[in-house]
Parts: C-alpha cells; sequence; structure tokens
C-alpha cells in the first residue's frame, strides 16, 4: 500500500506539474514526517533541565492549555522563549535532539526527495516552534525560508515575545502558508489531524493523511476522523506506522 501510494501521488503530480510554472507542495511535521511532537518534547527537555527563565513551566503550561485553549498553549511555548539570543535557544535545540534524536518516516523522506527531483518547492507548515523545526527539519534538506512554525521577533540576535502573526494553529495554518507562498496554492499537502484539515483542502491535486497513533494517544481520535473523510474523499492515506530512518 505505502509503495502503491508513492508511485500514485507521483503518477498524479507529474502530469500536473509540468504544466504549472510554480509549483508548490506544503507538509505538516508533527505526526506527518515523524511520529512525535517535536515542539513539545523540546518543552519537556527545558523543563527537565530547568533551562526556563519562569517558575514551575510545566504547571503554567497546564494552566494556560486548560484555561485558554489549545492555541493559546502553543503560542505561550514560544513567548516563554523571550530573552534568548537565538544562539543560545539553538545550541539548547541541537542538545535536545542528540539526547533524543527524532526518527522520521522513510516514505516521507522519499517523497520530499522525488517532489525536490520534480521542481516542487517544499514547505513545511507546523504548530510547533519554527527554531525548533529548523534544526530537526536538517535531514530532509528544507530551506529554512520554507519552514513555518509558531516564531517570535527576533531583536538584535534576542527572543522576544512579540507573536508572528498569523501563527500557523488549525485553520490559520492557510493564512501563514498563503503569506509565504504569495497566495500561491499548493498542488501537494500531507497532515494528520483535524487541525490540518484547511491546509489539506487547499491542496488543487492532491492530498495525503497520515494515521499512525495508536488507541489511548493524543491524536488518536483525531486521526482516526481524518482518515475516514480521507477515505471519502478518495485522499491518499497512510493507515499505520511506516519504516522510520
Amino acid at each position: 500500500m505505502v509503495n502503491e501510494n508513492l508511485e500514485n501521488i507521483k503518477s498524479q503530480l507529474k502530469t500536473v506539474n509540468r504544466k504549472t510554472k510554480k509549483s508548490l507542495a506544503a507538509f505538516d511535521a508533527d505526526g506527518t514526517l515523524w511520529p512525535c511532537d517535536v515542539g513539545k518534547s523540546f518543552f519537556q527537555y527545558q523543563v527537565r533541565n530547568n533551562l526556563l527563565k519562569i517558575s514551575n513551566p510545566q504547571r503554567e503550561f497546564d494552566r494556560v492549555l486548560k484555561k485558554e485553549g489549545k492555541k493559546a498553549a502553543l503560542l505561550w511555548l514560544a513567548k516563554i522563549q523571550a530573552g534568548f539570543s537565538l544562539k543560545e535557544f539553538k545550541q539548547q535545540v541541537k542538545c535536545f535532539l542528540q539526547e533524543t534524536p527524532v526518527k522520521s518516516f522513510l516514505f516521507q523522506k522519499h517523497l520530499i526527495n522525488w517532489l525536490v527531483t520534480e521542481n516542487i518547492q517544499i514547505f513545511i507548515v507546523s504548530s510547533s516552534l519554527k527554531w525548533v523545526l529548523d534544526e530537526a527539519v536538517q535531514k530532509f534538506n528544507i530551506p529554512p525560508e520554507n519552514i513555518i512554525g509558531v516564531e517570535t521577533k527576533i531583536v538584535r540576535g534576542t527572543i522576544t515575545d512579540q507573536l508572528i502573526l498569523p501563527a500557523p494553529i488549525h485553520k490559520d495554518k492557510v493564512k501563514a502558508f498563503q503569506n509565504k507562498s504569495k497566495g500561491t496554492s499548493p498542488l501537494f499537502v500531507a497532515g494528520n489531524t483535524l487541525a490540518d484539515q484547511a491546509l489539506l483542502e487547499l491542496a488543487s491535486e492532491a492530498r495525503l493523511v497520515v494515521a499512525t497513533a495508536c488507541p489511548g494517544e493524543r491524536n488518536y481520535d483525531s486521526e482516526k476522523k481524518l482518515l475516514e473523510i480521507a477515505k471519502s474523499r478518495n485522499w491518499f492515506y497512510q493507515d499505520g506506522m511506516p519504516k522510520l530512518f
């Protein structure tokens, strides 16, 4: 099924791409490029190592999540990095990735490599922190300017708490992508949860839904609902854990 998906996606995009002057593809990251949530894993790494400049960060995150919702909590994860130099922050990320290497889906690696050979420009659109993604996505050889994540303004090399909006969270993934692509819609989009549905529907030619969560895991219900949508609309999908690299 996986190999068949890859060849069918190639076949569907190849003909259309030859007729298009500027071809784009967009991928969610967490659950789509790899099975983990790299943004939250990095936050937990910061908590374990007492790297943050606020007291009881896990308790405060839980409070914001419960009181204000997931979007506010994700924005909070960006704002609490204020005061770090970007260089210092990225060093933290490198140490985190050395301690906890992120294993990615081999299928997505093959697909992205093929898209690049077809001169299709790849974008990552994720609700994780952009500066974490910049490091984690390096194995896919995607330039940092094409990585769209939650971020705040950098002033004289230092991270501030001034959010850059729209942040790519839920339906705002579409606005964030369109700002970056100057309104050009992607030929292809890959995502894994209902938070990616609006971005998936933006694709003009093909969509891939990735469903790898197990029962009881945080994204299981959302992935299964999106998987049913994929099946009903004849989108490509992966149901179950593919090979990792």
